[in-house]
């Protein structure tokens, strides 16, 4: 009777008692691949990509895009083929990057448009 008393007590005090402690630090220590070497078990994030390089995997993107769009490889899409190649942009402003009125653009026209009205 005695320890059923003492263990209410220590309920209502919030005392915790060592099966307790030992039930709480299991709860909270992340499970582990045992198979798994120490060292790959932190990962390790990958510094974010700023100026120069970023512009270049920007560009290096949008390329990879318009040739994609480009299906009769003549260099040029029309506005039709940016859409459907998930250029957005370009096919918003397509009459805008399309100066000559030609209905097509070439990749150094959306660039040249891109690099004018980047913001500063």
């Amino acid at each position: 009777m005695m320890k059923m008393i003492c263990l209410i007590a220590t309920a209502m005090l919030g005392v915790t008692t060592h099966a307790e402690v030992g039930m709480q630090a299991r709860a909270t220590t992340p499970m582990r691949d045992p198979y798994l070497p120490p060292v790959a078990r932190q990962a390790k994030l990958a510094s974010a990509t700023t100026g120069d390089a970023l512009h270049a995997q920007v560009m290096a993107k949008l390329q990879r895009q318009f040739m994609a769009a480009d299906m009769v490889g003549s260099g040029t899409i029309t506005a039709e083929q940016s859409k459907r190649g998930g250029m957005g942009f370009v096919a918003e402003h397509f009459k805008e990057i399309d100066v000559a009125g030609r209905g097509s653009v070439s990749f150094e026209q959306v660039r040249r448009y891109l690099q004018q009205h980047a913001p500063r």
